[in-house]
């Protein structure tokens, strides 16, 4: 198993409700052993389309999906580690701005 320390921080971003069908238990398992989750008991508005509250500055992988907030440039600003973003769901379209190219994420 990887140290806690070695592994690149995520966090989930997508509608609660459908959050347990994308991601049922089995494959969260296998996630949480390469990734360091944050934010599991926030993961996203799904009304406000916002980040969550808190620490994002570790974060370097975006799970995503359906009720993801946009990666704009201000959600970018609080993102700054960001490398990754992992979409569970259709198009990314609605999801990415221009801004997401020019971070080389």
């Amino acid at each position: 198993m990887t140290s806690e320390q070695s592994r690149p921080t995520a966090v989930l971003l997508m509608h609660p409700e459908l959050y347990a069908l994308v991601l049922p238990g089995h494959l969260m398992d296998r996630i949480s052993r390469v990734v360091r989750l944050v934010g599991e008991d926030s993961i996203g508005d799904p009304y406000q389309a916002r980040l969550p509250t808190g620490q994002l500055d570790d974060v370097e992988i975006v799970l995503s999906g359906w009720g993801c907030p946009r990666l704009d440039d201000e959600s970018l600003n609080r993102l700054p580690s960001l490398r990754l973003v992992a979409h569970a769901a259709g198009s990314v379209r609605p999801l990415v701005s221009d801004e997401i190219g020019r971070a080389h994420v």
